[in-house]
């Protein structure tokens, strides 16, 4: 397992909150792919509200998202 793992886990243990996508930019993400069968439902409630998130795709509970370059005011 990368070093990297760990930080990256520690950093998006928050998702979808605004210093998680924050982070996720700082590292180069433009995209995310999340498996909405393994969210609670007030996570995937967040989710859906976040402005700097669009849906792309949606297939067999897998999620496809872009992330905005710069978070939404």
């Amino acid at each position: 397992m990368p070093l990297s793992f760990h930080k990256h886990a520690w950093e998006l243990r928050g998702f979808p909150r605004p210093e998680s996508l924050d982070y996720l930019r700082r590292v180069g993400v433009t995209y995310v792919v999340v498996d909405a069968e393994r969210l609670s439902e007030p996570r995937l409630e967040v989710l859906e509200q976040a402005l700097d998130l669009h849906l792309l795709a949606m297939e067999h509970g897998l999620r496809i998202y872009r992330l905005d370059k710069q978070p939404r005011p």
